[in-house]
C-alpha cells in the first residue's frame, strides 16, 4: 500500500499564539453570501479548511474486495455495506432489491433478504444499522420500497417492522441512525425538518435540519442532508448533499467548515443567494452534483467524503487537515459514487461498477495529526 504526501504549496500556515509564520503565502477566505441561506446559519462560526494549521495531501492506494468478473453474485446498485458482529459483511443492492451476506475476502455466503412482500421479505434496501442493546445485537434495515425499517437478529430472522409516513423514495442519499430501541434518524428531504427524530410510531421527536430549499421550488434535492451524530459525545456533523459546507455541532460551539472555498459556486452547480434563483416545478428540475458523500468521526477529528477525495478535519485548528486522494493498485485514480465507512473499514464504491475496493482506516489514521 503506497502512500505519498506533499502540503498544499499555496496555503499551509502554522499558527502558534500570537506568532503567524507565513510559510509558502497564506489565503483568507471571506464569508461567502450563499451561506446566509442556510437555516441557523447566524448560530455557526464561519471556517474553511484553510484556517487550520495546514493542509496535507496524501494519495493512497486501496485493495480491490470485490470482483463481479469472479463473483457467484452479481451486484448492481450497491447502497449500503455493514460489517457484522459475525464477521461478515451485509450489502444491500437497491436494484435487485436484495441483501447478501459477504465473507471477509468479498465471496458471496448466502441471501440474507430477496424482495418481496411477505414475512421475511424486503422491497428496496438502501441503509443498514447494526445496534447493540444489552446482550443481544440487532441490525435494522431502511427501506424505501416498503416504507419501514425492518428489525432483525444477525442471522437475518425478522423481528419486527415499523413503518413510517416519511420515508422518500431517495437513493445516495439515505443513512440509517439507531439512537435506541425506539429513535430512529434518517433524510427525509422532501419533509420538513429534513432531518429529525422519530420514534417507532411515526411520531417526531425532535427536527434537527430545516429545508434550505423553499417548499414548492427546485431542485429540492439540495434538501437532502448527510449526517452523522455521537449522542455520548454531544457531536452532531451534517452538510447538504450539494452543498460544499460542512455543519459541526460540539459542546463548545457551533461551526461551518467550507470544504471548497476557491471554487465558484456556480462551478459546483449550486447557488443559494436568491430566492428567485430558485427552479419553479413548472420550468423542470436542476441538477445537484453530490458533493458531500459521508461523514463520520473518529476521536479527535471528523471526517467528510467530498466528491472523490476524504477530508479529516481535526477538531483543534492547531492541527493540520489531511485531504486524501485515492488509487487502485496499478495507480489508477480511484473515482467513487459512494464510500460506506463499517466498523473500521472504508469501502468505495461506484454504481453499477463491477468492483469495490476496501481501505482498513488504521491506514489513514496513522498519519499523525
Amino acid at each position: 500500500m503506497q502512500i505519498t504526501s506533499y502540503l498544499s504549496a499555496a496555503r499551509v500556515f502554522i499558527c502558534s499564539g500570537s506568532l503567524l509564520l507565513i510559510l509558502v503565502g497564506c489565503q483568507e477566505y471571506e464569508r461567502p453570501d450563499f451561506v446566509n441561506k442556510i437555516p441557523g446559519s447566524d448560530d455557526y462560526e464561519y471556517a474553511t479548511i484553510y484556517s487550520w494549521a495546514g493542509v496535507h495531501h496524501d494519495t493512497i492506494s486501496v485493495d480491490l474486495w470485490y470482483d463481479g468478473d469472479r463473483s457467484t453474485v452479481v451486484l448492481d446498485r450497491i447502497e449500503d455495506i455493514l460489517f457484522t458482529e459475525n464477521g461478515t459483511y451485509w450489502v444491500a443492492d437497491l436494484t435487485r432489491g436484495m441483501v447478501y451476506e459477504f465473507d471477509d475476502i468479498g465471496e458471496p455466503v448466502r441471501e440474507v433478504f430477496r424482495r418481496g412482500r411477505g414475512p421475511g421479505d424486503i422491497g428496496t434496501p438502501v441503509s443498514m444499522y447494526q445496534y447493540r442493546d444489552g446482550e443481544e445485537t440487532f441490525i435494522y434495515i431502511l427501506d424505501i420500497g416498503l416504507n419501514m425499517v425492518l428489525k432483525t437478529d444477525l442471522e437475518g430472522q425478522e423481528i419486527t417492522r415499523y413503518y413510517f409516513r416519511q420515508v422518500p423514495r431517495a437513493f445516495s442519499t439515505n443513512k440509517l441512525t439507531v439512537l435506541n430501541r425506539n429513535e430512529f434518524v434518517w433524510p427525509s428531504f422532501l419533509y420538513n425538518p429534513v432531518l429529525a427524530k422519530r420514534d417507532s410510531n411515526d411520531t417526531l421527536i425532535e427536527g434537527l435540519v430545516e429545508q434550505v430549499i423553499p417548499q414548492g421550488y427546485q431542485p429540492s434535492m439540495h434538501n437532502s442532508v448527510m449526517y452523522e451524530i455521537d449522542e455520548e459525545r454531544r457531536l452532531f456533523a451534517w452538510g447538504y448533499h450539494g452543498v460544499p459546507v460542512l455543519m459541526l455541532h460540539k459542546e463548545n460551539g457551533r461551526k461551518m467548515v467550507h470544504l471548497n472555498p476557491e471554487e465558484d459556486p456556480e462551478q459546483l452547480n449550486f447557488t443559494l443567494e436568491f430566492l428567485d434563483r430558485f427552479i419553479q416545478p413548472e420550468d423542470g428540475f436542476g441538477t445537484v452534483y453530490n458533493l458531500i458523500r459521508e461523514i463520520f468521526f473518529d476521536d479527535v477529528s471528523v471526517w467528510v467524503a467530498y466528491r472523490t477525495s476524504l477530508i479529516r478535519i481535526p477538531f483543534s485548528k492547531d492541527l493540520p487537515v489531511h485531504i486524501y486522494h485515492f488509487t487502485t493498485l496499478d495507480g489508477t485514480s480511484l473515482i467513487y459514487h459512494d464510500l460506506f465507512k463499517t466498523g473500521e473499514e472504508l469501502f468505495f464504491v461506484r454504481h453499477h461498477a463491477e468492483r469495490v475496493y476496501r481501505l482498513p482506516l488504521h491506514t489513514l489514521q496513522a498519519n499523525d495529526l
